[in-house]
């Protein structure tokens, strides 16, 4: 039977609560101590899905959620101020819509199959984004939405179009190229919303 140490198992909730948010918290479960002479078989990860322990407690009111969430095994041997984050974070996933809230667990869970190094470069791309000012936050995020719709081979050129350098300052066009680097590791995008149409590369020059 898979086996998972309390710690891990707080620590993977944790990582899939925070995702694009925070970098993963740490997860290293204390090692084994085989018994001398005997080779013991490394223990299986068991992986917590986010959507199955949402989908547990969500017809429990937020208090009740809260109280679970508290008392998974581990959760108290996180420090203190982790331990207020992720119930905060819980707060902000029952305040969404629904549809909302299944593409933020649907991306917290791609997110924590990602490598550290992955993660890590995932983190930078969007603390990046976050440091803009609002509205230029809001400009790069609509043109990397746009971009996604494109196929991959049109990105390049859509990216290097007057039409975005006319929209997006420097440090706008240096964020979303940094976006454009790790967007391979990201959920599929969604379908384009109605009257929205992507960004089309530039036309070639005429003769």
């Amino acid at each position: 039977m898979p086996h998972t140490s309390p710690t891990r198992r707080a620590a993977t909730l944790a990582a899939l609560l925070f995702a694009f948010a925070l970098p993963a918290l740490p997860q290293t479960p204390p090692p084994p101590h085989p018994q001398p002479h005997t080779q013991q078989p490394a223990p299986q990860q068991q992986h917590l899905h986010l959507s199955q322990w949402f989908a547990a407690h969500q017809n429990q009111p937020l208090a009740e959620q809260q109280k679970a969430l508290a008392a998974e095994p581990g959760f108290s041997q996180l420090p203190q101020d982790q331990q207020q984050r992720i119930q905060h974070r819980l707060v902000d996933l029952n305040s969404m819509q629904p549809d909302q809230r299944q593409r933020y667990i649907v991306h917290a869970e791609a997110f924590h199959r990602l490598t550290p190094d992955q993660r890590e470069q995932v983190h930078g791309a969007f603390q990046q984004l976050n440091q803009l000012p609002e509205d230029q936050r809001r400009a790069v995020s609509r043109s990397f939405r746009s971009l996604r719709q494109l196929p991959p081979t049109q990105r390049q050129q859509a990216m290097d179009s007057p039409a975005v350098a006319a929209q997006l300052n420097e440090q706008q066009r240096a964020t979303l190229h940094h976006l454009m680097n790790v967007e391979h590791l990201l959920p599929p995008p969604e379908p384009p919303r109605p009257h929205t149409a992507p960004l089309q590369p530039a036309p070639p020059p005429s003769r």
